[in-house]
């Protein structure tokens, strides 16, 4: 599941537990076809808001743990959290997250070198002790839906998609 959280208003966390958590781990989860690591459900958030959702950082912490706990009644040994996040928040991330990942890199993102120098910012957080990158790779990104036409960003061509995978391969 990528959660694509940013719009979420919900802060009741009994109403999430009972409609939202209930629901993934019911029919999600526990399909044999859900990506699992370590026998561990592998969460995405599209955008970690958590701390906001549930009024501060121990509330957030407490529905953590109860989703590591929970899950363990479907068979599983916990959940793995993996969460977008600006750069002045990755410190602050591993508080709650097993890891971060970028889900674009904006309206570069259609350049090879660019994601590469992202890539290495982001991977130097492993050096700082903060909360371990998962490399990706970017099609671009394109707010026209957003924004209208004129709002159009490059994508990447073959040939630059091919050189990023080469590069995380090579790391």
């Amino acid at each position: 599941i990528m959660w694509e959280n940013n719009g979420y208003s919900n802060t009741n966390p009994d109403h999430f537990i009972e409609y939202v958590w209930k629901y993934w781990c019911e029919y999600l989860f526990t399909d044999p076809r859900y990506l699992k690591i370590d026998n561990k459900p592998l969460l995405s958030l599209w955008s970690f808001r958590f701390v906001e959702h549930w009024g501060g950082a121990q509330k957030a912490k407490e529905i953590i743990k109860f989703m590591n706990e929970d899950i363990k009644r479907y068979g599983c040994d916990g959940i793995i959290l993996m969460a977008t996040a600006g750069m002045s928040s990755y410190e602050n991330l591993s508080e709650y997250c097993d890891l971060t990942y970028s889900y674009h890199f904006g309206k570069n993102g259609y350049s090879a070198d660019y994601m590469i120098e992202s890539i290495d910012d982001l991977n130097s957080n492993l050096e700082k002790g903060m909360v371990p990158y998962m490399q990706t790779v970017s099609v671009g990104f394109n707010s026209c839906p957003w924004h209208g036409a004129d709002a159009r960003s490059p994508l990447a061509s073959l040939d630059d998609y091919e050189k990023v995978l080469r590069y995380i391969k090579g790391n």
